[in-house]
């Protein structure tokens, strides 16, 4: 599942061509059910900007494999997603 985090950009949905949860604004209770979902045994992924990092700094299962521009890509898992 892909999770679009903290904007609001409709052509990543366009692009991904898949469904996303997206979260425009992040609060506490999001940040609840992002950390339920980082702790599946699915493989999930967040795209996010880079100036909302400090709200994942203690989430676990929150591991960053790119970041370009502003803006990152995370997934719950951490092998190599490449």
């Amino acid at each position: 599942e892909l999770v679009v985090y903290g904007m609001n950009k409709p052509s990543v949905l366009f692009y991904a061509n898949r469904y996303a949860w997206n979260v425009f604004h992040p609060d506490a209770a999001s940040d609840l059910r992002l950390q339920a979902l980082l702790d599946s045994k699915e493989r999930h992924f967040v795209i996010t900007r880079v100036n909302l990092m400090p709200r994942f700094k203690t989430m676990s299962h929150f591991f960053i494999v790119e970041q370009r521009g502003g803006y990152l890509l995370a997934s719950n898992q951490a092998d190599d997603v490449r």
